[in-house]
């Protein structure tokens, strides 16, 4: 069994909602938020294959964007560590856009 590496204990979250982006802002595909913590956020994902190293969580129910980068991967998840003192620029921009319905091809 694999040891647990966190620093601040998880939360499940209900498994709400949350959609991925580049760093830039450009929609990259939706995820489902499975639990969280301070320092970061285990993710379902259709394929982590198009997850890159560093994304941005846009999460629905809070319309809050986070930094982050892929702390680890599995076939249809992801762990992200949150990195807060990374500013985004344009950030109201981009969670606005991010705000509603959006489907992966």
């Amino acid at each position: 069994m694999e040891r647990d590496k966190r620093t601040v204990s998880r939360r499940r979250t209900r498994l709400r909602s949350g959609k991925l982006a580049r760093p830039d802002g450009t929609f990259l595909i939706d995820c489902i938020i499975h639990d969280r913590s301070e320092e970061g956020a285990h993710l379902r994902v259709a394929t982590s294959e198009s997850v890159p190293d560093h994304v941005l969580l846009f999460d629905d129910e809070l319309s809050s964007l986070m930094p982050a980068e892929v702390a680890w991967r599995r076939p249809e998840e992801v762990g992200i560590r949150f990195m807060p003192d990374l500013k985004i620029s344009g950030a109201r921009a981009i969670a606005r856009n991010l705000t509603g319905k959006y489907y992966a091809v």
